[in-house]
């Protein structure tokens, strides 16, 4: 895992516009099984886990936004 000041830059150079987490003791990795770097979840309001993203894909970020839009919208 990476330090959350390394985190922080590697974020800010590939232009990243989420909040990222550091997790140097691993355990949201292990509880998630989150073994590569990034990984997104997408998780609701009710704590159901409603999409993933595994490393960088940009391509997948405007079918998320769509979904968070959707979730922000729902009552």
């Amino acid at each position: 895992t990476d330090p959350a000041d390394h985190a922080t830059s590697t974020s800010v150079e590939l232009g990243i516009s989420y909040a990222v987490h550091s997790d140097p003791q691993i355990s949201t990795s292990n509880a998630y099984r989150a073994m590569a770097i990034p990984t997104l979840f997408l998780i609701d309001r009710e704590g159901t886990v409603r999409d993933v993203v595994v490393g960088y894909q940009s391509e997948r970020f405007a079918q998320i936004e769509s979904k968070v839009q959707a979730l922000l919208a729902a009552p």
